[in-house]
């Protein structure tokens, strides 16, 4: 919730804050920073103990989060197959961590982000309008990455600027 929601949130409230700053409007900067501290709050018990139970709800719940911030387009396969709640919540988490790092990272303006599904595996395709991949040492969306997918799953730049990450998700754990 820390890296994903309330991450999100500052991230907009930060871009709220410089935009309100450079404008020397001074309302907006309090109402900015008021939502800003709003958000550090965490919500009841409730909300982490109800996962969400379709891939559709549960990917419109992060995009959510980032909308504000970035244009993101979603095309899923209707033939998915049904998933355990688990399941669909790390998807979620890896489409968040790959949203934040798409901003953060690339400066991304838009994301497509295409879900299909193939023989082996569940096919997961982030693409973003930022910079190139960095090079360095993983973070924790790596890890994430690597929960999910295994060592299935890639960095690419795209043709015309901008990355791609692809994940496999091995169709095992869907059952």
């Amino acid at each position: 919730y820390l890296h994903g929601t309330i991450q999100s949130r500052l991230m907009a409230s930060a871009v709220g804050v410089e935009s309100a700053g450079r404008r020397g409007d001074k309302k907006a900067l309090k109402r900015e920073v008021a939502t800003a501290y709003k958000n550090l709050k965490l919500p009841d018990e409730a909300y982490f103990a109800n996962p969400e139970s379709t891939l559709e709800d549960e990917i419109n719940k992060v995009i959510a989060k980032w909308q504000d911030l970035m244009t993101i387009k979603v095309a899923i396969d209707k033939k998915l197959p049904d998933m355990p709640d688990d399941l669909i919540q790390d998807i979620g988490n890896v489409i968040n961590e790959a949203l934040a790092n798409s901003f953060r990272h690339g400066q991304a303006q838009s994301v497509a982000i295409k879900i299909g599904i193939k023989p082996e595996y569940l096919e997961i395709g982030i693409a973003d309008n930022g910079t190139a991949p960095m090079k360095g040492r993983g973070g924790l969306g790596s890890e994430w990455f690597d929960a999910l997918a295994g060592k299935n799953w890639k960095l690419t730049e795209n043709a015309k600027g901008g990355t791609t990450l692809t994940l496999l998700v091995p169709r095992s754990k869907n059952k």
